[in-house]
């Protein structure tokens, strides 16, 4: 099947979602890799912010699902890799959602030097997801419209 030019190989990754008005779902999304069973060269933050609107997730016993992205409140995971990768800018703050959630950590990520500023950050009109890694070794992708306050911390 992976040997037809119009399969795109993907791989499933392990996550913990909260869907509004749903809450916490448990599911893999699917990951574009080089080949099937590989490790996928799309990271969820890559996949989140793509302008489509609906996140396809395979939930219980392989049911398939499809999520509208702007019902996503925040996805979570783990990764060792993405958490020992390096950025020019780190922004340590704490987010409050809508839900009453609070999340605190670091946002790491390559910027110009002039959005290199917390609140230049969340104004970026080209990313509807925010990456943050936290204290617990989570990676925590929260949708901006979701957050009420953010915090920049020492």
């Amino acid at each position: 099947m992976s040997d037809h030019p119009w399969v795109v190989p993907k791989v499933l990754k392990q996550v913990r979602m909260w869907v509004h008005p749903e809450g916490q779902v448990l599911a893999s999304i699917y990951l574009v890799a080089k080949q099937p069973g590989e490790t996928p060269t799309e990271l969820p933050i890559e996949l989140l912010n793509q302008s489509t609107p609906f996140l396809p997730c395979q939930c219980h016993a392989g049911e398939l699902r499809f999520y509208n992205k702007n019902a996503l409140v925040r996805l979570e995971y783990e990764s060792e890799e993405e958490r020992s990768s390096t950025a020019n800018t780190v922004l340590k703050g704490e987010f409050g959602l809508m839900d009453g959630s609070v999340f605190s950590g670091e946002i790491r990520k390559n910027l110009p030097p002039e959005s290199r500023r917390l609140l230049d950050y969340l104004n970026l009109d080209n990313d509807r997801f925010i990456r943050i890694f936290t204290d617990d070794s989570a990676v925590a992708l929260i949708n901006k419209a979701y957050i009420v306050r953010a915090t920049l911390m020492d």
